[in-house]
């Protein structure tokens, strides 16, 4: 008897944004179109590589946001208590940091 969860619900909500059909949504995670059929009807349940496929599709297309690690969390929320010409300035240090960063050569390992 199939018990749908809410692991079952995602992969066809998930499919219906994504606008595919399961021949189309199968193949871009790696199952047949008989397994998906099951995994959305609760007769399967997905694994955890199969929901974090259809989780990079959604976000590869537009369709959902990356999460935030707790670090990132809280300097977004330190950065929107900044006044707008603070979080321009902020803005700027990041960028010429990162662009430092992106610049320097990459250390060879030498063998120890």
């Amino acid at each position: 008897m199939p018990i749908k969860t809410p692991k079952n619900t995602y992969i066809a909500e998930a499919r219906s944004r994504l606008g595919m059909v399961q021949k189309q949504l199968a193949p871009l995670i790696g199952t047949s179109e008989d397994t998906l059929s099951h995994y959305e009807t609760g007769r399967r349940q997905p694994s955890k590589y199969v929901l974090d496929k259809v989780r990079r599709l959604l976000i590869d297309r537009g369709l959902a946001n990356e999460p935030c690690s707790p670090v990132e969390e809280k300097l977004l929320e330190e950065f929107r208590l900044l006044p707008q010409s603070d979080q321009e300035r902020f803005s700027g240090i990041l960028h010429s940091l990162t662009e430092t960063y992106r610049k320097k050569p990459k250390r060879k390992s030498t063998p120890g």
